[in-house]
């Protein structure tokens, strides 16, 4: 939206200019475009979040009626609920994003409950190049530990930290390492959550902050 400066000659406009429009609100004048350009945004994370999202509606239409009635199910019995659709598209993105294709499901688990929480998170710089991360709770082979950092300089335009995936190794290890290119001194975020085979994925833990050393 655009300010408008009258002078003498022009104190008002009202109607379509090209591709515009003048009117006012609340005693003010202004003009908008009819037809703004949507804002799509072109980042390489954006653009796969948008493809697994496209890829995945296309596949649900393929499913038989009573997997869609499974998953409307499954989607009706979430805290706040969701069409099958969407129950598909969430959980098949989780697997997608961080176990690869082969690991979707075509029908839902028994419930929406999710594995156990990341417990005892402890994080600290292992050299000047890596950082180690460890906990004592979930144990399960079959759920794994996904880590996510965030370096203090990393913000975006709302002023909130940008995370990004570290590395996603089965609960059980019970520790694991992110490598990096940061310089000392840096102050780097971390947080985990689970997941399991079902693509079901527990809130992100506290977060814990690491400042790279020597």
């Amino acid at each position: 939206m655009a300010k408008v400066t009258y002078s003498a000659f022009v104190s008002t406009v009202r109607g379509k200019i090209r591709g515009d429009v003048g009117s006012a609100w609340k005693g003010r004048n202004y003009i908008r475009n009819l037809n703004p350009s949507p804002r799509q945004p072109r980042t390489e994370k954006q653009q796969n979040v948008r493809g697994y999202m496209a890829s995945l509606a296309g596949e649900w239409y393929a499913l038989t009626a009573s997997y869609k009635e499974l998953w409307n199910k499954y989607g009706s019995l979430m805290p706040k609920p969701i069409t099958g659709l969407n129950a598909y598209i969430m959980l098949n993105s989780n697997l997608w994003k961080y176990l690869g294709t082969a690991a979707k499901i075509d029908y839902p688990p028994a419930t929406p409950s999710v594995p156990g929480a990341i417990v005892g998170l402890c994080c600290a710089s292992l050299t000047s190049t890596s950082s180690q991360c460890s906990w004592d709770a979930p144990l399960e082979s079959c759920v794994w530990a996904i880590l996510d950092f965030s370096p203090m300089a990393g913000y975006d335009e709302g002023n909130h930290p940008r995370w990004s995936f570290a590395a996603g190794v089965s609960a059980s290890v019970t520790v694991t390492v992110h490598t990096h290119t940061y310089p000392i001194g840096t102050i780097i975020n971390y947080q985990m959550r689970t997941m399991d085979q079902s693509g079901r994925v527990t809130p992100n833990s506290v977060i814990k902050q690491v400042t790279v050393a020597a």
